[in-house]
């Protein structure tokens, strides 16, 4: 069985993947994080002993790409941002 970490680049995330000692770690890559996060992911490698797959949809640019080309923000059914840049890129 393989084991997934989506790791978000938190400290709670980065805790829970260390906890979970994972096969593979996985980042989606949202293009609108803050610059550090690339730093903080190297550290993290280190750390987990082991490299961090980086996913990312290439319809995308970044979030703000994804509120233009849509041409929607959020509602009722949430942000079409998430399911563009964290959902897709998993499947």
């Amino acid at each position: 069985m393989r084991r997934v970490a989506w790791f978000s680049c938190g400290a709670a995330s980065a805790i829970a993947t260390k906890l979970s000692q994972p096969d593979v770690i996985a980042y989606c890559e949202t293009g609108s994080e803050h610059p550090d996060n690339k730093r903080f992911m190297r550290d993290l490698e280190e750390w987990f002993g082991q490299e961090i797959t980086i996913l990312q949809n290439p319809k995308f640019k970044d979030t703000w790409d994804v509120w233009e080309k849509r041409r929607y923000l959020a509602g009722i059914a949430g942000a079409p941002c998430t399911g563009e840049l964290k959902v897709e890129p998993r499947l």
